[in-house]
This record gives structure tokens, sequence and C-alpha cells, in this order.
């Protein structure tokens, strides 16, 4: 299939698409109509994410044949589903991976608020999300500093939220959510491929009711896993 120059093929999930470019850079591209605003607010998000991040946004195509918008992230190589690094590769590298993903996100103040298994690829030592359909800006404060919750948004409720077992119980509260809530959710994913025996202590601290007690950032859990001694 062609996407505006781009020849991609499926994923095997819909609108989730892997090409390359004329110079051949592997991309992946998210496709949906281009009459859906969400795809637009999306870009627009991964726009913000830093150059040096592998997953970042290459190019924003509208494509008059297919009436498909897509926007299209840079890879930094092939890849494959989470679930088949963590067998082959093993689960902490994958776990650090899906980490240094989120982290990179939360920097350009992104709350992705889709952290699964299903919802991230994996390419040379990086996760790669691919689904943006609940993720959110978060905003400044007064003094520029970064506000790590996001009021619950009742559009997002209707539109695409659902609950899944990811969910922190803010989440589930339909109160508040954003960095604590991801970072409840890459708990239950650290359980989910089998680290909670290695790594107890900060799987209880991540996935904690209260989103105070939580690990601040993903850099404190990234240096965490990478520590010389289980915590």
């Amino acid at each position: 299939m062609r996407i505006g120059r781009y020849e991609v093929s499926s994923l095997g999930k819909d609108g989730l698409w892997i090409g390359h470019t004329d110079e051949g850079l592997p991309v992946l591209a998210r496709t949906a109509h281009r009459d859906d605003v969400y795809i637009y607010e999306q870009a627009r998000m991964l726009g913000g994410l830093d150059a040096a991040t592998p997953f970042r946004l290459y190019d924003f195509v509208l494509d008059d044949i297919t009436e498909l918008a897509a926007f299209v992230l840079t890879l930094p190589g092939p890849v494959r589903k989470l679930a088949d690094a963590v067998s082959e590769g093993g689960p902490l590298s994958s776990a650090v991976g899906v980490a240094r993903a989120l982290e990179s996100l939360h920097s350009a103040r992104i709350a992705y608020r889709n952290v699964s298994v299903d919802s991230f690829l994996f390419s040379e030592g990086w996760g790669i999300p691919h689904d943006f359909s609940r993720a959110s800006q978060m905003g400044t404060d007064e003094n520029a500093r970064l506000v790590t919750g996001i009021p619950y948004d009742d559009r997002i409720s209707a539109q695409t939220r659902g609950q899944t077992s990811f969910d922190a119980p803010e989440v589930r509260a339909a109160t508040f959510d954003g960095v604590a809530a991801d970072i409840y959710a890459f708990g239950i994913l650290m359980r989910t491929i089998g680290l909670e025996e290695q790594y107890g202590n900060l799987v209880r601290s991540m996935t904690h009711r209260d989103p105070a007690m939580r690990p601040r950032s993903m850099e404190v859990v990234i240096a965490t896993l990478l520590a010389p001694t289980s915590p």
C-alpha cells in the first residue's frame, strides 16, 4: 500500500504501518481518516519530541487517494512486537527500552496514558509507542515548571479511553492522571512480563494507590533498573 510518498505494509493492527523513506530510513506510520481531528492533535504533540528521540516525528501526510491522514515516525532500526522482544532478549532490556521511551515522552510534556505490552513495539533497545489515542499534552505552571497531572478529560473518556488493567486508581476514578499514572501502568507492565520477583520493591512503589508515593519520574525508575544490585 502507498500512503503519500511512502510504500508501507501493515503491522497487523488497524492503522499501523511500517515502511521506508526514499533514503532507506525505516519509518512507522499511524493512519486515520483525514476528518479525524485526533490524528492532528497527536502529530502536534509528537512534534515536540527532542530531535535525539529515535521515534521522533518525521512527516505528516494527507493522502488524497486514500483520504487518510498519517503521522510518520522515524525508527532506529527493524521493529518487532514487545512480547517477542521479551521472549527473545529478556524482560529487563525490554522494560528499560519502554522506560526510556516514556521518559522521552514525559520530557516533551506528553502523558502516554496507554502503557501496555500491546501499545509498544521494540527496536534497537527502545520501546516504540504507537497508539497515542489516549495521550495528552501536559502544561506548565506560572513558574514554567512541569504540571505532571492532567484533570480527567470527559471528551477523551467518551471517544477513546475505555479502561484497561494497566490503569491507575485515579484513572479508574476518572479524576486525575498524567506522569504518575504512566508510572503506575509501567509497574503493571513490569509485573506482566515477569520482573516483579526481581524488582518487587520498585513494582510495589510504582503501583502504590497514592500517586504521591510512586517514583517521581521515569528517570528514577530507569536508574533503579540499571543499578548494579537489585532493589
